[in-house]
C-alpha cells in the first residue's frame, strides 16, 4: 500500500495486512484492531485511538515510523524478535509479551503503561515514562540514550536496568525502586531515592543527585565514583559491594542493616562520611574510613583490614573481628567494650583523637599517640596493658580510672582531667621520662612503690594518692593555686610511707606516715589513721604552709634531750614558718621517751617543770589534741607529760601526775596541798588536750614550776590567810572581853565622889586608895577603854603561819543596882590585821554591844557578860606562780558573839579566880575577784570554841603593907584551855572549778595556853593617874601581847 504523503486511517479495524505500507504520511488505527506482519517502510506517525488495537506479529515491522502514539493498544507481543519504534507517546497500553521493544530515536513522554515479560530498549535519544509500567522484562538505556521517570512514572517491575546512558528519577513523585542497576552510565537522582529491590549485578556508572540509594534486597556492586549525597542504606538481607574505585563517600552516610563490602575496592579502601546500622561491614583486606561519624553501628566489622574514623564522633558497639586495627583521627570513637574496636591484636593510632568507652574495658593493644590522644573512660574503669608510643601526649578524661600497665614510651606527657583517676604501678607507665605529669581536676594512684623525676602539674583539684605506697618524688611540682612558680614538694630528707595525695588547692593529704628532717613546701592535712613522726632520729621538720591534723591522726613525738638539733640528746620538733601560715593540731599526740630508733641515746629523763617547744609556728596554732600518750618507759616516778599552748607554740612539760599526791616527785605533802591538789587534778584537762580561757596561763605557770617551787605556790592558792583573818576575829572578841572584865569586876575605877568617870586605858586591879563604899557609890557612870594587841603565829608544816595586829576603844556606862551589884552596858569598834608569811593580807573590822554585870556577897565576887557585834572582813592575797603573778580580793561579813562568867574568892592582895565563855565567829560565804581562775569560792564558815580559864590576881603594893601606895603594881597568872581546836579553816573551791570543793586550815595553835598580866599605875592626886599594863598569852605556836598606857581622870 502506497500512502505517499496520506494518512490512512482505519475506523474499524478487524483485519491482518501482512504486506507493506510505505509513503510518507502516516496510518491511523482510529478503532477496531489491525495486525501488520509486514515490514512497513512508511515513515509518518503511527497512531492508536482509544480503544483501538495494532498489532505486530511475525517480522511486522513500523521502524520506519516517525514515532507512535499509542491512546489504545500496541501490542508486539506476536512478533518475532520484538519491535523497534522511534518514540513512543500517548496514554494507552504497550503489551510486550516477551519481547523487546526498543526505541531508535525516543524524543517524547508515554503517560501510559507497558506490560509483558518482555523489556525496553532506548537505543537513542530520550523517552520519559510518567505511569507505572509492569513489564518484567530488562529496561536497557544505550550509551547517549536516556530514560527518564517523572511523576508516578515507574519500572519497578523490571528485572533490571542496565543504564549505559542516563537513567534519571528527579522528576519521579517519591523515587523509583528498581530490581538491580547495571551499566557504565549515569543515574540521575535528583531529589528522589533510589530503591534497587533484588540487586544482582555491577554498575559501573555514577549515580548523582541530593538523595541516596536503599538496597532492599540482593546484592548490587558499585564500582564507579558514585556523586549522590543522600543516605545509602543497606538493609537486612541485603549487600552493598563496592569494587575498584567504587565509593560512595559522598554519600551523607551509610546505614547497614545487611552487608557492606569493600573488600574488592582498590587499596586503600572506601570511605563514608558515617556508619550506623547492625549488620555487617567486610573489610577483606581494606581500610574503612569514616569522613564525618555521627552515629552508632551496632553490626560487625570483620577482615583483615582496618578502621579509620578521620572526623567526627563514631560509636562501635558490635563484636568486630576486624585485625588491621584503629585510627581515630580529629575525631571520638565510643566504644562498649574491647570486642568493639576489633582482634584483640588489633592497634590503636589516636592522631588528635578520643577513645571513649561505655562499659568496663581492658585491652592488651600497642597504642600510638600522634598530637593528643585521648582515653576517655566515661565514668567506667580502663586497663589499658599495651604499649602507648609515639610523640603525642595522652589526656585522661571522663570521670573513671584508666589502669595503665605497659612500658610506655610516648613523648608527649600525660594529662589527668575531669575528675579522672590514672593507676599506675611505675613511672614508666606514664612515658617517656621527659613527658610532664599534668593532673587538672584529677587524680593520679599510685599501686606501688615511686619513685619519679619528672615535672609534675597539679591545677584546679587535681591531686596524687600514694595508695599506702613510699613515694620520692625529685621534680618540680607546679601548682596553678599558687603563684604558678616551680614548687619541690620535699626537701630534705622528708618522706612518706602508706598513702598521700596532692592537689592545688587544698595540698598535701597525708593517709600514712609523713617523717624526716627538712621542709614540706606544700599545705598538708593528715588524715584519720595518718602519723606525723618528725625526724628519722629525734629531729625537726619544717612546713612552708599550713598544717591540719585531722580527728584520729597521731603526732609521734621523740625526746631524747632537751637539744633542739638532730640525733641524739634532742627532741622532735614541728616548725611552720612564713606569714599566716597556722597548725590545726588534732588527732593523739603520742610522746615517747625509749625506744627510739635511729641516732638516740635512749636515757633521757625530764625533770618536773622542763618544757619542750615541739611545735612552733608563725601564724598560730588552731585546735587542739584529742588526747596525749604518755611514754610507756623513762618518766621520773609521780611524773607524766602535759602539753601547754600558747598562740603560736605548744610545748611539752614534765608535770606531777597528781597535785594532791607530790610525796613521789620530792614535795611535802601538806593536809591543805593534798586537799587542794584534788581540786586542781580536777581543774586539769587530760593531757594533751589545749586549755583555753583563764586555765591556760594558770595551768601553763603551775605546769612549768620545778618541782622545789610547787608547794609555795599551792600555799598560796589555798588561801589559809581566810582561816587566819577568822582567828584575828576571834582573838578581838576576847580582847572586847577583857576590855569589859577589867571593869565589870570592879578593878579598873578610878576612885570619885562624883557619878562620871573616864579611864582612858584599864587596869584589873582597884585603886587600893578608894574605900570600897567609894567605889560601889550606886548611879551611872561613864567609862572607856583603849586596847591594842599582837600575834605571831608559827607555821605548822601546813600552814605558813602569821603575824596580827588588833586595837579598839570600848565605852560603857554603869548602871548600878545596889551597893554589891553592877550592871551596865557598852559599845565597841576593833580593828585586827594579819598577814601571813607567804604575802596574804587580810583584817577584820567590828562593832560591838556589850551588856555585863557584877555582884559580891561577902568574900564572892561573881561577873560576866554578853556580847554581839558585826565583823566586816577583808582580804588580798597575792599568787605567785612562777612568772604569773595575781592578787586575790575578797570581802565578807558576819556575826561575833560571845558569853562569859567569872568567880572570884576573897578580898586580900592574892585572889584566886575562875573563869567560862564561849566565842562565836561566823562568816557569810563570798567569791573573791581580781585573781580569774585562782579566786575562791568560800563557803559560809565559823569558829565557835568554848573556854575555861583559871588563875590567881595579885596586888603587889598591898601585899607588901602600902595601904594607900603612890604607885600600884598589880599582876595575874593564869591558865586557859579551849576545847575545840582554834586553827581557823576555810572551805572553798576555785574559780575555775566551782564543783569540787578543798579545805585549807591556818597553821594549828595549842589549846592550853598561859596568861600573865602586869599593870602599873601612877596616883598624881586624886583625880589623876597614869597607868601602863602589858598582857601576854603563850601557847603552841602562838604568841599574843597587848600593851596600854593612858590616863584617868575623874570630875
Amino acid at each position: 500500500m502506497t500512502l505517499g504523503a496520506q494518512r490512512l486511517t482505519l475506523t474499524a479495524a478487524n483485519d491482518s495486512f501482512d504486506g507493506t505500507i510505505s509513503g510518507t504520511g502516516g496510518v491511523t488505527v482510529a478503532g477496531g484492531t489491525e495486525t501488520l506482519s509486514g515490514s512497513n517502510t512508511y515513515t509518518g506517525r503511527t497512531i492508536i485511538n482509544l480503544g483501538a488495537t495494532l498489532a505486530l506479529t511475525g517480522s511486522g515491522s513500523i521502524a520506519a515510523s516517525s514515532g507512535v502514539t499509542d491512546n489504545g493498544t500496541f501490542d508486539i507481543s506476536s512478533t518475532t524478535g520484538g519491535a523497534p519504534i522511534k518514540t513512543l507517546d500517548g496514554s494507552g497500553t504497550v503489551t510486550l509479551g516477551a519481547r523487546t521493544l526498543t526505541l531508535t530515536a525516543a524524543s517524547e513522554t508515554f503517560n501510559g503503561t507497558i506490560s509483558g515479560t518482555g523489556g525496553v530498549t532506548v537505543a537513542a535519544g530520550t523517552e520519559t515514562l510518567t505511569a507505572s509500567s509492569g513489564y518484567t522484562g530488562k529496561t536497557t538505556i544505550a550509551s547517549g540514550a536516556s530514560v527518564i521517570l517523572t511523576g508516578a512514572g515507574a519500572i519497578a517491575a523490571s528485572s533490571e536496568v542496565a543504564d549505559s546512558g542516563t537513567f534519571s528519577i528527579a522528576g519521579t513523585t517519591n523515587g523509583a525502586s528498581i530490581k538491580t542497576l547495571s551499566g557504565a552510565g549515569t543515574t540521575v537522582l535528583g531529589s528522589k531515592r533510589l530503591t534497587i529491590t533484588a540487586g544482582s549485578t555491577a554498575f559501573s556508572g555514577v549515580i548523582s543527585g541530593t538523595e541516596g540509594v536503599t538496597l532492599a534486597g540482593g546484592a548490587q556492586t558499585f564500582s564507579g565514583a558514585n556523586t549522590y549525597t543522600g543516605g545509602t542504606a543497606i538493609n537486612s538481607g541485603a549487600t552493598l559491594a563496592l569494587s575498584g574505585a567504587g565509593t560512595i563517600a559522598a554519600s551523607a552516610g551509610l546505614t547497614d542493616n545487611g552487608t557492606f563490602d569493600i573488600s574488592g575496592t582498590s587499596a586503600p579502601g572506601a570511605s563514608v562520611k558515617t556508619l550506623t546500622g547492625s549488620g555487617t561491614v567486610a573489610l577483606g583486606a581494606r581500610a574503612l574510613t569514616i569522613t564525618n561519624a555521627a552515629g552508632e553501628f551496632t553490626g560487625t566489622i570483620a577482615g583483615t583490614g582496618s578502621v579509620v574514623i578521620s572526623g567526627g564522633a563514631q560509636k562501635l558497639s558490635g563484636l568486630n573481628t576486624y585485625s588491621g586495627g584503629t585510627t581515630v583521627a580529629n575525631a571520638t570513637l565510643t566504644v562498649n567494650g574491647n570486642a568493639a574496636l576489633g582482634a584483640p591484636t588489633g592497634s590503636i593510632a589516636l592522631t588528635n583523637g578520643a577513645l571513649i568507652t561505655t562499659a568496663t574495658l581492658t585491652a592488651n593493644r600497642a597504642t600510638t599517640l600522634t598530637g593528643t590522644g585521648t582515653l576517655d573512660t566515661n565514668g567506667q574503669t580502663v586497663n589499658w596493658n599495651g604499649v602507648i608510643g609515639g610523640t603525642g601526649s595522652l589526656t585522661a578524661t571522663g570521670g573513671g580510672t584508666l589502669v595503665l600497665t605497659g612500658t610506655n614510651t610516648y613523648a608527649g606527657g600525660t594529662l589527668i582531667n575531669n575528675h579522672t583517676t590514672v593507676s599506675v604501678c611505675s613511672d614508666a607507665n606514664l612515658g617517656a621520662i621527659g613527658g610532664a605529669l599534668t593532673v587538672t581536676d584529677g587524680t593520679l594512684i599510685l599501686t606501688c612503690s615511686f619513685a619519679s623525676n619528672r615535672t609534675i602539674n597539679l591545677n584546679g583539684t587535681g591531686k596524687i594518692d600514694t595508695g599506702g605506697n613510699a613515694v620520692d618524688l625529685t621534680g618540680n611540682i607546679n601548682l596553678s593555686a599558687g603563684n604558678g612558680a616551680p614548687v619541690v614538694l620535699f626537701t630534705g630528707t622528708v618522706h612518706t610511707t602508706g598513702s598521700w595525695t596532692l592537689d592545688p588547692i587544698n595540698g598535701l593529704f597525708i593517709s600514712g606516715t609523713l617523717s624526716g628532717n627538712g621542709t614540706v613546701n606544700e599545705k598538708t592535712t593528715l588524715l584519720s589513721g595518718a602519723t606525723l613522726s618528725p625526724g628519722a632520729s629525734p629531729g625537726t621538720i619544717t612546713f612552708a604552709a599550713p598544717v591540719v591534723l585531722l580527728a584520729g591522726s597521731t603526732t609521734a613525738i621523740d625526746v631524747d634531750g632537751a637539744g633542739t638539733g638532730t640525733g641524739a640528746g634532742n627532741f622532735d620538733r614541728i616548725v611552720v614558718t612564713g606569714a599566716g601560715n597556722t597548725l590545726t593540731a588534732g588527732g593523739q599526740l603520742v610522746v615517747k621517751l625509749r625506744g627510739i630508733t635511729g641516732a638516740a641515746n635512749n636515757n633521757f629523763t625530764p625533770v618536773v617543770g622542763q618544757r619542750f617547744n615541739v611545735i612552733h609556728t608563725t601564724g598560730g596554732i588552731l585546735g587542739s589534741y584529742a588526747g596525749l600518750t604518755e611514754p610507756t618507759a623513762g618518766l621520773a616516778a609521780g611524773t607524766q607529760f602535759d602539753a601547754v599552748y600558747s598562740d603560736t607554740d605548744m610545748d611539752l612539760v614534765a608535770t606531777p601526775i597528781s597535785y594532791a599526791n607530790l610525796t613521789p616527785i620530792g614535795v611535802t605533802d601538806t593536809l591543805n596541798r593534798v586537799s587542794l591538789g584534788a581540786a586542781i587534778n580536777s581543774y586539769r584537762l587530760a593531757p594533751g588536750v589545749r586549755m583555753t580561757g583563764d586555765r591556760n596561763p594558770v595551768l601553763t605557770a603551775l605546769y612549768s614550776l620545778p618541782a622545789g617551787s610547787i608547794g609555795a605556790s599551792m600555799d598560796q592558792i589555798a588561801g589559809a590567810v581566810q582561816g587566819d583573818v577568822m582567828n584575828a576575829a576571834l582573838n578581838l572578841n576576847r580582847l572586847f572581853a577583857s576590855a569589859s572584865e577589867d571593869h565589870r569586876n570592879g578593878r579598873s575605877l578610878m576612885a570619885s565622889a562624883g557619878r562620871f568617870s573616864i579611864a582612858a586605858g584599864y587596869s584589873r586591879f582597884q585603886n587600893a586608895a578608894i574605900p570600897r563604899q567609894a567605889q560601889l557609890t550606886s548611879g551611872s557612870r561613864f567609862w572607856a577603854v583603849g586596847m591594842g594587841s599582837w600575834t605571831n603565829t608559827q607555821g605548822d608544816g601546813n600552814a605558813p603561819g602569821y603575824v596580827g595586829s588588833s586595837g579598839g576603844l570600848v565605852a560603857g556606862v554603869d548602871l548600878r543596882q545596889t551597893e554589891d551589884g553592877l550592871f551596865g552596858f557598852a559599845l565597841g569598834y576593833g580593828h585586827a590585821n594579819v598577814r601571813t608569811k607567804n604575802a596574804a593580807v587580810a583584817s577584820a573590822q567590828s562593832e560591838r554591844f556589850i551588856a555585863y554585870g557584877s555582884l559580891t556577897s561577902n568574900a564572892w565576887h561573881f561577873d560576866g557578860e554578853l556580847t554581839v557585834g558585826i565583823n566586816q572582813f577583808n582580804s588580798r592575797r597575792l599568787i605567785v606562780i612562777g612568772a604569773l603573778s595575781r592578787t586575790a580580793n575578797g570581802n565578807s561579813s558576819g556575826w561575833a558573839f560571845s558569853a562569859d562568867a567569872a568567880v572570884h574568892y576573897g578580898d586580900g592582895p592574892v585572889v584566886p579566880f575562875a573563869e567560862a565563855r564561849y566565842d562565836h565567829i561566823g562568816r557569810a560565804s563570798f567569791s573573791e575577784s581580781g585573781a580569774g581562775d585562782l579566786n575562791l569560792m568560800v563557803a559560809e564558815g565559823s569558829i565557835q570554841t568554848p573556854r575555861v580559864l583559871a588563875g590567881v590576881d595579885a596586888n603587889l603594893s598591898r601585899a607588901f603593907g602600902n595601904a594607900n601606895p603612890a604607885v600600884n603594881v598589880d599582876l595575874r597568872l593564869a591558865w586557859a584551855h579551849d576545847f575545840d581546836n582554834v586553827d581557823g579553816l576555810v572551805n572553798a573551791a576555785l574559780a575555775g572549778s566551782p564543783t569540787v570543793g578543798f579545805t585549807a586550815k591556818s597553821s594549828r595553835i595549842g589549846s592550853d595556853a598561859g596568861l600573865v598580866n602586869a599593870a602599873l599605875s601612877f596616883h598624881l592626886d586624886d583625880a589623876v593617874s597614869l597607868f601602863g599594863e602589858y598582857r601576854g598569852e603563850v601557847r603552841t605556836r602562838q604568841t599574843t601581847q597587848a600593851a596600854t598606857v593612858g590616863i584617868r581622870a575623874n570630875w
